[in-house]
């Protein structure tokens, strides 16, 4: 029966308007929970057609015959033994740079790369390990590719300029290096390749992810590419690393090996910033290493030495620099229209080193690829 008490505790029309319309920023954060798990959903669907994609690649790849071995294994020298290191990166494989439009400082195309790294790189490469074994003893070549081997559509500059799609780049870019890692296992008892996958221009997304980036990316098809077709040939070993960056050995040198666009930078090299990576990741390995268990020495042995590093190599900043603590790698495509407008410049280029099983690092080279070397 209507009364006035019961009128009194009957609802009103604003908190009815409450239950059924939130708060507008209970409303927001419904929808950004909404977007993240379509961001999710999407994410892991691009994950699954990539590695569906990378398998049925992998069994059409066509697969590379070995070529004689050149190398002649001379008895061990006293002194011990040396391995060479060639570090790939920032190839930018299908980006079109016309040279009159940036003065002639630079100028890029797929032909040019390819000139680059199997006329001008490789037998430089050769030549100069050729002369170190007069009084060193190398077997070994080991091979660091940190990323940016293709051009990509991650701005639409290059969607519009780039020679060819991304597809048609990953595939031409991944028979490139397996080519370059044939001939180069002719001349070294064994090649191995240490190749981790997260970059920049690869992306398959809009903005670069943490997550799965490893996954997400074009070069890890180009990785695929790679490894399936030098899989005949047995003096090369292929490590591919689906993620942000590693740790790998090269004698008794440990280098964490990324690309290098987490770094921030804005003004040419940013020399805090790296600083700052090699600082952050030597302290929290540390720590991850003390985490061990105190009373168990052998313990935190392991841990120490599974996480360590002594140096930093990356490439991302297309200009070659080496430090204590960091290498950066040069890039094959050289100055482009960017660098134009912001006064940049720096030749096309790739670096090598040796590292001693006692001695260390030495000879650190940046390689000069603007000729190959019939021309010099």
């Amino acid at each position: 029966m209507f009364n006035e008490d019961n009128l009194k505790k009957a609802i009103t029309p604003d908190q009815l308007k409450d239950q059924i319309e939130p708060d507008p920023q209970i409303r927001a954060l419904r929808a950004k929970i909404l977007e993240y798990e379509s961001t999710i959903k999407r994410l892991r669907l691009d994950e699954g057609t990539i590695k569906n994609l990378a398998s049925e690649i992998a069994n059409n790849v066509v697969l590379l015959t070995p070529y004689k071995q050149l190398y002649e294994i001379p008895k061990d020298r006293v002194g011990g033994e040396s391995s060479a290191v060639f570090h790939l990166t920032d190839i930018h494989y299908g980006e079109h740079q016309d040279a009159d439009e940036v003065e002639s400082f630079g100028g890029y195309s797929r032909e040019i790369a390819r000139e680059r790294i199997l006329n001008s790189l490789l037998p430089k490469g050769i030549r100069w390990v050729d002369d170190h074994r007069k009084n060193n003893t190398i077997h070994e070549a080991v091979v660091l590719i940190t990323g940016d081997l293709i051009s990509g559509d991650i701005h639409h500059e290059l969607s519009v300029t780039n020679e060819v799609p991304c597809p048609v780049q990953t595939a031409e870019v991944g028979f490139l290096i397996a080519e370059f890692l044939r001939q180069l296992a002719a001349h070294f008892r064994k090649v191995r390749v240490e190749f981790v996958t997260a970059d920049n221009h690869s992306r398959l997304t809009e903005k670069y992810q943490y997550k799965e980036a490893g996954y997400n990316s074009y070069n890890y098809l180009a990785g695929v590419i790679i490894e399936q077709a030098v899989s005949q040939i047995d003096n090369i070993e292929f490590n591919l690393y689906p993620m942000l960056q590693t740790v790998v050995k090269v004698q008794r040198k440990a280098y964490l090996i990324f690309h290098g666009h987490t770094i921030k930078g804005w003004a040419g090299f940013p020399y805090y910033g790296m600083d700052r990576k090699a600082g952050k990741e030597a302290v929290r390995r540390m720590q991850r290493s003390s985490a061990a268990d105190m009373d168990d020495p052998e313990k935190i042995q392991r841990m120490w030495q599974k996480h360590r590093f002594d140096k930093i190599v990356m490439g991302h900043f297309h200009a070659p620099l080496n430090s204590p603590w960091w290498m950066v790698g040069g890039s094959v495509s050289g100055a482009s229209a960017l660098d134009q407008g912001q006064g940049r410049y720096a030749p096309p280029s790739q670096t090598t080193w040796l590292v001693h099983e006692n001695g260390g690092e030495y000879d650190w080279t940046a390689w000069d690829l603007w000729k190959p070397v019939e021309e010099e």
